[in-house]
């Protein structure tokens, strides 16, 4: 038992490093739960606090899933909660916090997000490149887990599930033109379209894109 933690040990560096640079953040900006500012800005504001709201009265059986007839005159919800992110269990954490304490849980979900995020592109990048030293790929993962595009959007949390998926999706793939079993590929499609089918349509378009790209390879 303890060998097959020692083996497995390698696959948690890079989510640790990732946690560890992110709350070193929070602090320097004293951002909760290090202070009293909010890790959210833009979207979150104007956009996901209240919709959260909205997501935890649904969660708790206080709202109607497919309509408000106090937004805007009445306004259909479905669209807008699947694009916020209702079917992604980790949003589900709300739930399980007073409703005041919503705008505040919003930095547990980022934080939770870019720790699962590590863990999935440093599985993938493991599988993919197997002669690839691990320090190589640890530094790699940091790297696509906390880019540019994470820093620039991770205000718009559901932005962060497509990150998340993406490496197992190229995995899933690469199995495909390797003559593997497709259900990787099959079963991640499938959860990042449940899970926000407008965002989804990106990972589409790089199926697209990857799979000329490793049908190149294969001539």
């Amino acid at each position: 038992m303890k060998e097959k933690i020692k083996k497995s040990a390698h696959y948690f560096i890079a989510p640790a490093l990732v946690l560890f640079i992110f709350l070193v953040l929070l602090i320097l900006k004293k951002i909760y739960p290090f202070g009293d500012n909010l890790i959210g800005s833009v979207n979150i504001d104007d956009i996901f606090i209240p919709m959260f709201y909205k997501m935890y009265d649904i969660l708790h059986g206080t709202a109607d899933f497919f309509f408000d007839f106090k937004l805007g005159g009445g306004t259909d919800l479905t669209s807008i909660m699947i694009n916020v992110g209702i079917f992604n269990p980790i949003n589900w954490l709300i739930y399980i916090v007073p409703r005041d304490f919503v705008p505040y849980m919003l930095s547990y979900i980022v934080i939770l997000k870019l720790v699962i995020a590590s863990f999935i592109v440093y599985y993938s990048l493991n599988k993919i490149f197997t002669k690839v030293d691990k320090t190589y790929t640890i530094l790699s993962s940091i790297i696509y887990t906390l880019s540019g595009y994470t820093l620039l959007t991770y205000y718009n949390i559901n932005h962060l599930d497509v990150m998340m998926f993406l490496p197992l999706l190229v995995l899933g793939l690469k199995k495909i033109f390797d003559g593997k079993n497709s259900k990787l590929f099959l079963i991640t499609l499938s959860i990042s379209l449940i899970f926000n089918y407008k965002l989804a349509f990106t990972l589409i378009l790089f199926i697209f894109v990857g799979s000329i790209l490793f049908a190149k390879t294969k001539e």
